[in-house]
C-alpha cells in the first residue's frame, strides 16, 4: 500500500484477504519459552551467578557508589560537550579524554573490588557518597 500525501487518487481497500492467504497469515506455533530453558533454574542469570546473589551485588554500597558517581560524572561531561559542540577538534579531545576516564576509572574500580575501597574522584565523589548516605 503507497501511503504517500501526494497520490492523484486514493486507493480502495482490498477487502479480506482469501482463504489462501488467511491460512499464510495466520501465527505460526512455536515452541514454549520452558523449552529452551531445560535445565536452567529460575534463579540463575545470564552471567551464571544465582539472581539472590546478584541481586544482593547490584545493591552493595561499592556498586551504588561507582553508579552515582558515573552518572554524575558523565551529565557534566554530557553539558560539557554540549558547550563545546561549535568546534570538531575541541569534540575529538574531549571524546578521546572520556575514553581515558571511562577505562581509568573502571580499572580502578576493578582493582579496588577486593578490598571494597572506593575510589573517588574530586568533587564528584563527595557527591555521590553523601547520595549513597542519605539512601
Amino acid at each position: 500500500m503507497d501511503f504517500a500525501p501526494y497520490q492523484s487518487s486514493p486507493r480502495r481497500p482490498a477487502g479480506p484477504p482469501s482463504p489462501r492467504k488467511r491460512a499464510a497469515l495466520a501465527p505460526r506455533s512455536y515452541p514454549s519459552a520452558d523449552a529452551y530453558r531445560e535445565g536452567v533454574s529460575e534463579f540463575d542469570t545470564s552471567l551464571g551467578i544465582r539472581l539472590d546473589y546478584e541481586a544482593a551485588l547490584a545493591n552493595s554500597d561499592y556498586v551504588r557508589f561507582h553508579a552515582w558517581q558515573a552518572a554524575l560524572i558523565f551529565t557534566a561531561i554530557l553539558i560539557f560537550h554540549i558547550v563545546f559542540s561549535w568546534s570538531s577538534f575541541l569534540s575529538w579531545v574531549f571524546f578521546l579524554a572520556d575514553l581515558a576516564l571511562m577505562a581509568f576509572l573502571a580499572l580502578r574500580a576493578y582493582q579496588d573490588a577486593d578490598t571494597l575501597d572506593r575510589y573517588e574522584v574530586p568533587f564528584f565523589g563527595q557527591i555521590a557518597g553523601r547520595f549513597l548516605d542519605d539512601e
